[in-house]
């Protein structure tokens, strides 16, 4: 099933062009931050924790306050993920809205071929979770698939970090670098709830607990992505030099049972080459798979 508007001819590679990353290191999957300080590396098993609507607090894995942050201007709102899309690069992605509170959202990457060329750009993969437009605050959790730098580090290499955005402020695990053609486990899981207040935690299952990080008293985050999004990039040559095979795409519900996934794509620039097909749908009866093609 094609799942995307997008319908170039076969000899069509005009990628959507983007200036050379300005400054990597404000990079981040969501943009350029205005202000370096608010992205902040925490140590593995790290916890954010969210203070009323005013602050957000950060606490080393044996409770030690790391960061007590005001929630700033907020650039990453759901309710403008179209307009952040066309401004900060998501070039492409599925989004679904499970009609109750997930249990848990997970998806298996295979790292791609890396790119013919290097120059200076930056892509990202990655399944997230965020509020609802309707919810009225903004925020979104991730285990991200890097390529380039990113204001967690990076360059001509693949690597993975779990990143949280919300309030202006930016947190992100130490960068793993990992090879072309291992398998990825992205889960974005509910650790505990009570009521409307749930704790979340992202991380990539298979490599261990150096990209988990847990986000505790926090509202629903009732909108799950498959996305892709790209910085600097010059030519054709800086896309993967393979496909993106994604599949083992499961959802589950905190009641019990699984949603019907029904994905709404997206296409921010018909002028690309990039298409997203859905060739198996998830989750009822059997996982799902999708593949990116450049």
């Amino acid at each position: 099933m094609q799942a995307s508007s997008r319908s170039p001819a076969p000899h069509r590679r005009h990628p959507r062009m983007f200036p050379p990353n300005p400054n990597p290191t404000s990079l981040f999957p969501g943009g350029y931050h205005p202000d370096r300080s608010n992205i902040h590396h925490l140590p593995p098993g790290s916890h954010i924790t969210h203070i009323g609507d005013n602050r957000i607090h950060a606490h080393h894995p044996n409770g030690t306050l790391l960061h007590d942050l005001p929630m700033l201007a907020d650039h990453t709102t759901a309710a403008n993920k179209t307009n952040r899309a066309l401004e900060t690069g998501w070039v492409a992605f599925m989004e679904y809205h499970p009609p109750s509170p997930l249990l848990n959202f997970h998806t298996t990457w295979k790292v791609p071929a890396s790119p013919k060329a290097y120059n200076g750009q930056t892509l990202f993969f990655f399944n997230s979770q965020s509020p609802l437009s309707s919810a009225g605050w903004g925020a979104i959790l991730q285990p991200v698939l890097q390529y380039g730098p990113s204001a967690a580090g990076g360059g001509a290499y693949w690597a993975v970090a779990s990143w949280y955005l919300s309030g202006g402020q930016t947190f992100h695990t130490t960068l793993q670098q990992v090879s072309v053609g291992q398998s990825l486990e992205g889960w974005i899981s509910v650790s505990s709830h009570s009521g409307t207040v749930f704790n979340y935690n992202s991380q990539f299952h298979n490599i261990g607990d150096s990209t988990s990080l847990n986000i505790h008293g926090i509202r629903e985050l009732g909108s799950t992505d498959e996305a892709f999004e790209v910085y600097g990039l010059q030519s054709a040559a800086n896309y993967p030099a393979s496909t993106v095979q994604v599949t083992d795409i499961d959802m589950n519900y905190i009641s019990g049972g699984k949603p019907p996934v029904h994905w709404v794509s997206t296409d921010v620039d018909q002028s690309d080459a990039v298409k997203i097909t859905v060739t198996q749908s998830c989750c009822v009866s059997t996982t799902g798979k999708m593949v990116f093609a450049f």
